[in-house]
């Protein structure tokens, strides 16, 4: 194969990948079901650009799920679902990838800093790295939030919120 040849199969296959990169990224990771403050009942998907227009909030913390503190990032879960009527019951439901669900209270949403992380340590995060999204609390912040129900409602690999 000559020098040019094997130019132009590298450029392909750079072009190719470049383009495969930029349509996975695309996908939808995040699914919000509930009733607007119109009263419509609504859907909305969301891809990672989607949730990267939103104000990014990041801060440093520890987990039990992690070894050391680290910096998480993304946008505030209250202002991703703020056209949502809130439920009357107060809580709303996060599912993850594997059907794991829990109920978060609102209260916990408009009195803390809760975030959609999208980022560990500046880098997106894959499933296996409990990604794309991990609902973080800023526990350091907050030590009153240092309690095992807390850590319970950082859901990681969220995949749909239910706001009803």
């Amino acid at each position: 194969m000559t020098l040019t040849k094997t130019v132009l199969r590298g450029a392909s296959l750079t072009a190719a990948f470049a383009l495969f990169a930029s349509t996975a990224f695309a996908n939808d990771i995040l699914t919000i079901k509930g009733i607007d403050k119109s009263g419509q009942e609504t859907t909305q998907t969301f891809t990672l650009e989607d949730l990267d227009t939103f104000e990014t909030t990041e801060f440093s913390t520890a987990n039990d799920y992690i070894e050391t503190v680290a910096t998480f990032s993304g946008p505030l879960l209250r202002d991703v679902i703020a056209e949502y009527e809130l439920p009357e019951d107060g809580t709303i439901t996060m599912t993850a990838l594997n059907d794991y669900a829990i109920n978060m209270p609102i209260e916990d949403i408009m009195n803390y800093d809760v975030i959609l992380s999208t980022r560990l340590n500046g880098k997106e995060m894959s499933v296996r790295e409990k990604g794309p999204i991990w609902v973080m609390y800023p526990v350091d912040d907050n030590p009153e939030l240092a309690l095992p129900s807390i850590n319970g409602r950082m859901i990681w690999q969220l995949d749909e919120i239910n706001v009803r």
